[in-house]
């Protein structure tokens, strides 16, 4: 791994582990855990959909995909959706590729929580499965990749990239504290 990509994992290390300290404390074998982490995830994804400009509507389709991926998981739960949308961070616009870096890198992430989520005692979690399991985010790590490894950028962009990932983790980092707080009318 080199180039874009690597600066990427190094220099957003800190973040990304931060924002598994802070989702890890989710039991995914419960309703109850697992109803949080969609709702802060549905959270944090509405603020990336709605900073991906028009022009990027792939990415943005994939965006919209995922927040119906978890309403189908809520409604599954016997939960209600996300009802009340809190204001995204009042910050600039992360660079959309720092953006989709941090979604799509998520994705793989899921491949191992699904693991918890189906190993539950109770069906009705064990089969909400589609957030973790969407096909769109597989596309949607290639894409990046895709564009990590054709990156010919300066450096003052790939900065602003690699600080679009650090705030979309913060995003995630927001959305999660939002959903404790109990902020999220669900």
């Amino acid at each position: 791994m080199t180039g874009l990509r690597a600066r990427l994992r190094t220099d957003t290390r800190k973040q990304h582990e931060h924002i598994d300290s802070l989702y890890s404390q989710y039991d995914l074998s419960t309703r109850s855990g697992l109803a949080s982490l969609l709702h802060a995830h549905a959270i944090a994804l509405s603020w990336c959909y709605d900073a991906i400009p028009n022009s990027m509507m792939m990415y943005r389709r994939a965006i919209c995909e995922l927040i119906g991926a978890i309403a189908a998981d809520l409604a599954q739960l016997d939960q209600p959706p996300v009802t009340h949308w809190p204001t995204c961070p009042d910050t600039p616009a992360p660079h959309p590729l720092g953006i989709v870096y941090v979604v799509a890198g998520s994705r793989l992430g899921g491949r191992m929580l699904v693991r918890q989520v189906e190993a539950s005692p109770d069906k009705a979690v064990a089969a909400a499965t589609d957030y973790f399991t969407c096909n769109t985010g597989d596309e949607l790590w290639r894409n990046v990749l895709l564009e990590l490894r054709n990156w010919h950028g300066n450096d003052r962009e790939s900065d602003r990239i690699i600080t679009g990932a650090r705030e979309t983790f913060e995003w995630f980092a927001i959305a999660q504290t939002e959903t404790e707080k109990g902020r999220v009318a669900a």
